[in-house]
């Protein structure tokens, strides 16, 4: 289903489905927005993901990375998220 929202464009579909915890819908909503160019909007979408427990830290770090803050995203693959959703420093 994620992957025929995501085929169509349907970025309200996915938000809607990623508003009511939808991790998968999420996930394929952030990497459209980051396609797209709006990584801002595509971190928010990973780090809510990721501080509820439910993110993919990886596809995070890649969002980072992709951004220009490597070290940030290495921090993140090696040592996760503090409690308060800041990179963990190790």
């Amino acid at each position: 289903m994620f992957d025929l929202l995501a085929e169509r464009g349907d970025l309200d579909g996915l938000r809607a489905r990623a508003d009511v915890g939808d991790r998968f819908a999420a996930e394929w909503l952030a990497d459209l927005l980051a396609d797209d160019g709006a990584l801002d909007q595509a971190e928010q979408i990973l780090r809510a993901c990721a501080d509820a427990g439910d993110g993919n830290v990886h596809q995070l770090a890649e969002l980072l990375a992709q951004r220009g803050q490597g070290e940030e995203a290495e921090r993140l693959q090696r040592f996760g998220l503090d409690p308060d959703g800041s990179i963990a420093c190790g």
